[in-house]
C-alpha cells in the first residue's frame, strides 16, 4: 500500500479522527483509511477478506466497565463446569 499525506486538513475533522481512534481502539490511520475508503466507494480490507475475525469488530470496547460487569453476571453460570458431565459420575 502506498502511503501518502493529506494537508490542509481542518482542525475539527483531525479531532474528530482522534476520538474514533481513541473510542475504536484503533490507530488514526487505521481510522482514516477506513473512512476514506468509504467516502471513495471502495471496499474495505476486511470485505475483500483480507483481515481474519472481522464479523465482531464494531463490538469491541463498546461496553462501559458496568455494563460489562453485569454481562459477566449473567453468564457466570454457564461457566462453571458440572463435573457430573464431565465425569460421567451420575
Amino acid at each position: 500500500m502506498k502511503p501518502i499525506t493529506i494537508r490542509g486538513v481542518s482542525e475539527e475533522t483531525a479531532e474528530y479522527l482522534r476520538r474514533e481512534a481513541s473510542r475504536k481502539k484503533l490507530s488514526l490511520n487505521k481510522v482514516a483509511v477506513s473512512l476514506l475508503e468509504k467516502g471513495a466507494g471502495c471496499e474495505p480490507d476486511e470485505a475483500r477478506g483480507n483481515a481474519p475475525y472481522h464479523d465482531l469488530d464494531d463490538l469491541f470496547g463498546a461496553w462501559t466497565e458496568a455494563e460489562g460487569k453485569e454481562f459477566d453476571g449473567f453468564v457466570r453460570d454457564l461457566r462453571a463446569i458440572d463435573e457430573e458431565i464431565w465425569t460421567g459420575t451420575r
